[in-house]
C-alpha cells in the first residue's frame, strides 16, 4: 500500500468530524486547525545538517505538547509518554536488526503494540489520544537520531510514521466507542430489567 494513503484518508474524515460535529468550542477551531496544518505541510520537509525533518511531523509533535501541557497530572503522563516512545523505538530497532521476526506487517504490529501500551498506562480518551501521539512522535525522533549517529540517514516523520500514528489513533478511537457502546448497552438492559419487575 502507498505510503501516506491511510493517514491521507483518515485524516480529512478526523478533520471533517472534528469541524462539522464537535460541539462549537474554542477546542474544537484548535483541533481543526491542527489537523488541517499537519494535512497542509505533509508534503513539506526540513533539513539540518544531515538530518531530514517533516514539517507536519514539527507541527503534530508542538501540537501534541501544547495539549500534553495541559493535562492532570504531569509527572505520570511525562513518565507514559517516555515509555511509550522508548516501547515505539524498541520495536523500530527489533524491526531493522531482526526483520525475520517480524510475525506480522510493520503497519499493524507497531500500531497494535503501540496501543496496548497506551491503554495499559493512560486513563481516558483525550489522554491517551495525547500521551499516545507524543510518545510515538518522540520515539520517532529519537530513533531517527540514533540512527543519524550511525550515519543512516533516514527522515524524521516519513509518511509510513503518519500511517502508523493515524492507525494507532483510530484503534483508540474504536476502544472507545466499543467502550461508549458497552455501557449504553448495560444501562439499557438494567432499564428493561426494572420494567419488567415493575
Amino acid at each position: 500500500m502507498t505510503n501516506g494513503l491511510l493517514f491521507y484518508w483518515f485524516a480529512w474524515i478526523l478533520w471533517i468530524i472534528t469541524t462539522f460535529f464537535m460541539k462549537k468550542i474554542r477546542k474544537r477551531t484548535v483541533l481543526a486547525c491542527w489537523i488541517l496544518s499537519v494535512l497542509m505541510c505533509s508534503n513539506l520537509y526540513a533539513s539540518f545538517e544531515n538530518i531530514q525533518l517533516s514539517i507536519a511531523f514539527i507541527i503534530l509533535w508542538l501540537g501534541a505538547l501544547l495539549f500534553h501541557a495541559k493535562l492532570p497530572h504531569l509527572v505520570y503522563h511525562v513518565f507514559s509518554s517516555f515509555t511509550i516512545s522508548i516501547g515505539y523505538i524498541a520495536i523500530l530497532l527489533w524491526e531493522q536488526h531482526t526483520p525475520v521476526w517480524m510475525f506480522l506487517p510493520r503497519i499493524i504490529l507497531i500500531p497494535v503494540i503501540s496501543t496496548m501500551l497506551i491503554v495499559i498506562l493512560v486513563k481516558g480518551f483525550h489522554n491517551r489520544i495525547v500521551v499516545g501521539i507524543l510518545g510515538i512522535s518522540s520515539g520517532e525522533t529519537i530513533y531517527s537520531l540514533l540512527l543519524s549517529s550511525y550515519a543512516i540517514q533516514e527522515t524524521i516523520g516519513e509518511m509510513a510514521f503518519f500511517d502508523m500514528t493515524i492507525i494507532t489513533l483510530l484503534i483508540i478511537v474504536s476502544l472507545e466507542i466499543i467502550k461508549i457502546t458497552k455501557q449504553k448497552l448495560l444501562l439499557f438492559s438494567k432499564q428493561l430489567l426494572r420494567w419488567q419487575n415493575e
